[in-house]
Parts: structure tokens; sequence; C-alpha cells
């Protein structure tokens, strides 16, 4: 789509609509704009149809004040053209609160093996001020979420295709809710099946929304801000760890299980003397580093139910199995004396 001519409040827009199919013969190029033409009238041709779509387009586009034409190779393809005339809208103030400080550059994965699709809720993400990552299939994302995860700068939300060859999005939403490092992230599942029993699955599977194809991008909007203010509540400002709430939470699902559980309380004693002293920026540093420590060594050798959370800055809550939680205790320990203690002079 390009803007062809611009004046007096008016704009011809040139629209055109390539494909890769069989070609049309040139004496035959404006045939198939007559009604019930064709360009194989023959009984034994391979492609059907009634003959009225162009013909019926014709006259729309010059109801428009437009016109329509072809540019075809037999066995390259044909490139549809038509013009249309608009009136153009007065610019309209933004009023997207998306703008807001605080939702700036919030990182935002996009999973969709349809192209258009990514295309489109990419450019919509950036138009609200979001830094959206667009993969195309759920290995991908999969792959994806663990490495923004280990790298200690992890998702803050996830819109999720359903329907996707391979793995689809209620398996990928499934793998992402039961691992210890991306179960907090909130995922919006967009699918085109809106029947009840297809939303029930969404949420079954951990989804925290479903939104039905085709949707309004107000629509969008207006859930993406719910999750995040829902989310945003629970989330630790420094390591966007799970917070109080959400280790209650899952304490309480164990303590609701048949499975023993251990709980580990990690304490960084004398971190505010730390920070009045190196700066806290400093400080957020090392948090940043303590934590990628930390699920490091929760991936290594933990399972994927295990827990961490931070219920405040200089704390660390982590949930797991009793069978290895001495040894994930141990080496934590051990990676914390080697690089905080011994290595400090090299931070």
């Amino acid at each position: 789509v390009e803007s062809q001519t611009r004046a007096n409040g008016d704009v011809v827009l040139h629209i055109s609509v390539r494909d890769t199919g069989i070609g049309i013969p040139e004496k035959k190029q404006q045939l198939i704009f007559e009604a019930f033409g064709q360009a194989d009238a023959s009984t034994t041709r391979k492609f059907g149809g009634t003959g009225l779509g162009l013909a019926i387009s014709s006259q729309l586009v010059r109801m428009m004040g437009g016109s329509i034409w072809i540019e075809s190779e037999v066995g390259r393809g044909t490139t549809f053209h038509f013009t249309a005339e608009f009136k153009v809208a007065p610019d309209q103030p933004s009023t997207s609160r998306f703008q807001l400080a605080s939702l700036a550059k919030l990182p935002v994965l996009v999973v969709d093996d349809n192209a258009t699709n990514r295309r489109i809720l990419d450019e919509m993400l950036k138009s609200w001020m979001l830094t959206p990552t667009v993969v195309d299939g759920g290995v991908a994302a999969l792959t994806e979420m663990q490495r923004a995860a280990n790298d200690g700068r992890p998702y803050r939300l996830v819109l999720l295709d359903c329907m996707m060859p391979g793995m689809d999005g209620y398996g990928v939403c499934s793998k992402l809710k039961s691992d210890s490092l991306t179960q907090h992230i909130p995922i919006i599942i967009l699918s085109a099946k809106g029947e009840i029993s297809d939303k029930l699955h969404g949420m079954d599977v951990g989804a925290d929304d479903y939104i039905t194809k085709p949707f309004d991008p107000t629509e969008l909007e207006a859930r993406v801000k719910m999750v995040i203010r829902k989310t945003k509540r629970d989330i630790s400002y420094f390591t966007d760890l799970p917070g109080e709430n959400s280790i209650i939470n899952k304490i309480n699902e164990e303590l609701n299980g048949k499975e023993n559980f251990a709980v580990l309380f990690l304490s960084l004693e004398h971190f505010d003397i730390f920070n009045k002293f190196y700066t806290y920026k400093k400080g957020d540093e090392i948090l940043s580093l303590i934590t990628k420590m930390i699920m490091g060594k929760m991936k290594d050798l933990g399972s994927k139910n295990d827990f961490i959370g931070q219920p405040i800055r200089n704390e660390f809550i982590l949930i797991l199995d009793t069978k290895k939680s001495d040894i994930i205790a141990s080496e934590i320990s051990e990676e914390f004396k080697k690089t905080f203690i011994d290595g400090r002079d090299s931070l």
C-alpha cells in the first residue's frame, strides 16, 4: 500500500496484491474483469470459481474513484493493482497510557507462526512504546524465554498464538508455567478458536488471559494493561522475580500436595551498608549477578518444579525437591564465596 496523490483533504492509495499462481495470458487479461469471464473457460480447467469476483471488485473500485488492472506472466504469477480515493482523517491526539515512563521499553515476546501476524503485532507494540521480540513457533519461544531468563533479563509478557504447527500455544503455555524460571511471566493467548471450551483449556494450562481473533487493537491494549498491572503488583522491582504473594501461594500449593519439599532462605546480611558505601547502582548490579548465579544452579541441579522468589530486596526464597536441596544450597554457598567474597576485587 502506498500513497499516490494527496490534495484538498483527499488521498489516493495504490494497493497491490501479488500471487505466485499460474499467471494469465496477455490476450485474456481484460476478459477476467467481465462478469462470468474466465482465463480458462474449458470444462477441464483445474481452478474453479464463478468469474464474478473481479467483476464485482472492478465496480467497487470505480465507485471509490479508482481503477483496477493487473500485471501477469504465465507460469510466474500475477500482481493485481487498484487505486481508491479516501478522505484524510484529522490528526488524533495519542491517548495511549503505554507512553508512561514506568511501562516504556517493557520486553514482550510475540509467538506466532504467521509472518503477517508477527509484523502487525510487532508494529502495534512498538507504537505503544513496548519492546517486542518476535519468534515463529513453540520451540523457538521456549528457547528464547530460557535465554532471556538465564541472562537475568526475562520477558515481562508473552503474546502467544494458539494454533501453530508442531507445538501449539497450549503446549508452550503449559511448559512455561511449569518452569521455575518462567512460571511468573504473564501469558495472553491469541486464538481464532473462540469456543468456551477453548478458553477454559487456555486457563487450565496457565494462561493469564485469552483473546479471540480477530480482535480490536483497543481490546488487546486494554487486556495487556490489565495483565501487566495485575502481575506488576507481585514482581520484584529489583530482579523481576516473583514476590511475596507468589511465594505464599507456592508454599500453600506444596503444602496441599503429596510430595515433600524444602524451603531455602537466602539473606544478604549488611546489604544496606554495602549500598550506601558502593551506591545503590552497584548494589543492583550485584543483585543481578546473584540472581543469575542462583538460577543457574537451580537449572543445572534442580527440577522443573523448583521455585525462586524475592520477598524483599536482600532476600531470596527457594522451594525445592528435598532430595536436591542440600546440594543446591552447598553449591550456591560455594559459588557465592568464590565470586563475591574471594573474587570481590574483580567485581
